[in-house]
């Protein structure tokens, strides 16, 4: 039997690399353009920025600190810093959402409305 520890470690590993885990793409496709995500809410108490630092690209980081809360809102920021919107990530299970569904809101910007289609082609072919 397993560990909790090496559960999560091999679960958020696998969905950080998984083609149909929304938050991954999400994440990969906004660092790739300049983008960087930052924890603003989530829906447990406690200080957000030790689950993630702040201005991250990283997507194991990301997912790690989403799996700790289940649902966190983040901002996204330009390599100038500058706010360039939001993103609401849904950690996947049995109990919330597929992996193909973890991105449940974000800002409607140029970028994310071209990750939409982007991520709407991904989806048909997985369905």
């Amino acid at each position: 039997m397993t560990d909790y520890e090496t559960t999560k470690a091999a679960r958020t590993e696998a969905l950080a690399i998984d083609p149909k885990c929304a938050v991954a793409h999400f994440v990969k496709y906004f660092a790739d353009r300049g983008y960087a995500f930052t924890i603003q809410y989530t829906d447990a108490p406690g200080d957000n920025g030790s689950l993630c630092k702040p201005k991250t690209t990283d997507v194991l980081e990301i997912i790690r600190a989403v799996y700790e809360i289940e649902y966190a809102e983040f901002s996204i920021t330009d390599r100038d810093g500058n706010r360039a919107g939001y993103a609401v990530f849904m950690y996947p299970s049995d109990s919330t959402c597929s992996p193909l569904e973890s991105v449940t809101d974000y800002g409607v910007t140029p970028t994310s409305e071209a990750w939409s289609q982007e991520w709407d082609a991904i989806v048909d072919r997985f369905a």
